[in-house]
């Protein structure tokens, strides 16, 4: 059967942008996760592998460490009382209803508010996906800001990244987010990344083209003892968008609980670089270097939509790779299973 989404994603990691949904029917027009179905852990850290490396040289030092845990998953769960008191913090009055079962984040429970002006087409809703686990609101509003008459973009103050980490960061407050969950900096602040989008546009007499800010996005990750995280689809990020005038867009939330299941022996350096010689390995890297330098060693746990109960995650090794000829050096990240589960 076919499916749309409740959100939709303009592509994969670079910036979620709203745009209406016309497959089926229209729904909040608004950030959506990229869906993880049918994606293994594998195929979500690198869809291809590194083969052919014949001499690799180590530049980072690699600590013996502890064990590496391997987690179970088990996804958020919101009751109809919590999405009503998370529509009333974004002013949407309505009752909660069933998600439609032809939406691809069904079965959930959503709230929605018809736009005046196009009430078939476009609303404001807040929602919370069974299925994945995402909990989120979407305004529909993406920001965008034109003056037909005068031919000028129309946006301004978008917050910038100070401010718009301080709103962040309020936000998870007020929507009863534990921060403890969240990666922390060695300052003790959350680390945080962000999205920026922006529109170029040349105002009518103009020689120059401009480029305005319509909106950015901040994001915190989800705090995972023993390494850090992919996310694929939203899984263990709590990201929010802010447009012109410091309004929020966007609010959306996926944070499986993560239980300790079992521990894994970490790997030597001639495990790891046994691997690596022999394709035990998954990148997105198109090349493909015979000789590489090892700059970094991390662990890394892929959490992929949809978030499914019980379901074990593994951890992974991150080797960052340094190649080709001195001054054209090219980086890229290879992922190694740290167990033959993975």
């Amino acid at each position: 059967m076919k499916t749309t989404s409740l959100l939709q994603t303009a592509s994969h990691r670079s910036a979620r942008l709203f745009r209406q949904l016309i497959i089926l029917r229209v729904l909040c027009f608004g950030l959506t996760s990229c869906s993880g179905d049918g994606r293994s852990p594998n195929e979500a850290v690198g869809n291809e592998r590194l083969l052919g490396i014949e001499q690799v040289e180590w530049d980072c030092q690699l600590t013996r460490g502890t064990d590496l845990e391997v987690y179970r998953l088990h996804p958020q769960v919101f009751s109809r009382e919590k999405i009503k008191k998370l529509g009333s913090l974004f002013g949407l009055s309505g009752e909660p209803e069933n998600i439609p079962a032809d939406f691809a984040e069904a079965p959930g429970i959503w709230i929605r508010e018809p736009d005046q002006k196009n009430p078939r087409m476009k609303w404001r809703c807040v929602y919370w996906s069974q299925k994945s686990g995402e909990i989120s609101y979407a305004s529909g509003d993406d920001g965008y800001r034109y003056d037909g008459q005068t031919r000028r973009l129309g946006m301004h103050d978008v917050p910038d990244e100070k401010a718009a980490v301080r709103r962040a960061v309020e936000l998870t407050q007020s929507l009863g987010v534990d921060t403890n969950r969240l990666a922390q900096g060695a300052s003790g602040s959350l680390k945080h990344s962000f999205r920026l989008n922006t529109v170029r546009h040349r105002p009518r007499g103009a020689t120059n083209i401009e480029e305005v800010i319509q909106s950015r996005t901040v994001l915190f990750r989800q705090k995972v003892a023993g390494g850090g995280i992919i996310s694929i689809g939203g899984v263990g990020q709590f990201e929010t968008t802010f447009i012109s005038e410091g309004v929020v867009s966007s609010v959306s939330w996926n944070l499986p609980n993560l239980t300790p299941v079992k521990k894994l022996a970490v790997k030597t350096r001639t495990e790891l670089e046994h691997d690596l010689r022999i394709g035990n390995n998954w990148t997105h890297c198109v090349a493909r270097p015979k000789n590489v330098k090892v700059t970094g060693v991390d662990v890394r746990y892929p959490l992929v939509n949809p978030v499914v109960e019980g379901s074990l995650v593994y951890p992974y090794y991150m080797l960052t790779l340094r190649f080709g000829p001195s001054g054209e050096e090219k980086e890229c990240d290879v992922f190694m299973p740290a167990s033959s589960h993975n």
